[in-house]
């Protein structure tokens, strides 16, 4: 009777143990980038800026990926400064737009730092 209450227990701590397993790779699962959401550090990795005058310019990224932000982006050099802002076009873009800047290294061409 007792070896029976102690089975029952193991058994019933496996499942409780498969539940949150399987919860947890749930969870995981949503909050994992998904395929069109474009990540901060490969916009910092792999686009760069190309001013084409003196206030503004184009954003060039060099991973298929990206092709979105080099369509929809375009930079704007700060007054007097060598540091901008990074304008988008369309709302899944705002992240960029809200945590990246872009510094200038020569007067044509920068980086992208967020």
């Amino acid at each position: 009777m007792k070896y029976k209450i102690l089975l029952k227990s193991v058994s019933h701590t496996k499942k409780i143990f498969s539940c949150i397993i399987f919860f947890g790779f749930l969870i995981i699962n949503n909050n994992a980038l998904s395929d069109d959401e474009i990540s901060l550090r490969d916009v910092e990795k792999y686009c760069k800026v190309n001013m084409y005058n003196a206030r503004s310019g184009d954003v060039e990224c060099d991973i298929r990926s990206l092709n979105k932000v080099t369509r929809r982006c375009e930079v704007y050099l700060n007054p007097g400064s060598k540091s901008g802002g990074i304008s988008c076009r369309g709302s899944e873009l705002r992240k960029i737009e809200r945590r990246c800047r872009f510094y200038l290294f020569t007067k044509k061409y920068g980086v992208i730092n967020c």
